[in-house]
């Protein structure tokens, strides 16, 4: 005869934050993503000259979009990922002096391995304080989504875990069934 096992009790809460925790990872996979890029191919960026051909200020920053060419290709981006402070961009669009306006970028080829990627996650264009991000600062923002990820797995498998266990043993502890198989002494 065997004895049933004791379960703990269920845990709806470790599941509920597992899923809290994956959506926090998911929203910063983009950034995580950004940031392999840019290290991957740091020594592949040129230094070069981005021209401001328009600025659509709208509420917030995610409705704000930037457009203009790299001077030396003369290849077209309309971005929201800024390679200037957005104070500078509404002063400049204010005096009405933002067409034409010229600032030091760091450029990726279209050449480089993952320039395809530019459509997902806009890392082709970088402003001079964010290329110059150190490499630990770029691996610690990896390393943290990374660690988020695993931790949601982590939570959300023992949600379920438990919650599986629990019905197993309800089940097996029905009112006129026992632990010997059913078979009757």
């Amino acid at each position: 005869m065997t004895t049933p096992r004791k379960t703990r009790p269920l845990r709806p809460v470790s599941f509920a934050l597992g899923l809290i925790v994956a959506t926090l990872a998911l929203f910063m996979s983009q950034a995580t993503l950004r940031q392999i890029c840019v290290a991957v191919h740091k020594g592949d960026y040129v230094r070069d000259e981005f021209e401001l051909e328009y600025f659509s200020d709208g509420p917030g920053r995610g409705h704000n979009s930037l457009g203009g060419h790299v001077v030396s290709t003369g290849e077209h981006f309309s971005t929201a990922m800024y390679p200037m402070p957005l104070e500078k961009l509404r002063e400049l669009a204010g005096q009405m002096k933002l067409e034409g306006h010229r600032t030091p970028v760091w450029y990726l080829p279209r050449a480089a391995t993952w320039g395809w990627t530019q459509f997902i996650f806009s890392h082709r264009l970088l402003s001079p304080s964010e290329f110059e991000l150190s490499g630990m600062f770029r691996l610690n923002i990896v390393l943290f989504n990374l660690t988020m990820a695993a931790l949601s797995l982590w939570l959300i498998r023992r949600g379920l875990y438990c919650n599986r266990a629990r019905k197993s043993v309800e089940t097996n502890q029905r009112p006129g069934s026992s632990s010997s198989g059913g078979a009757i002494p």
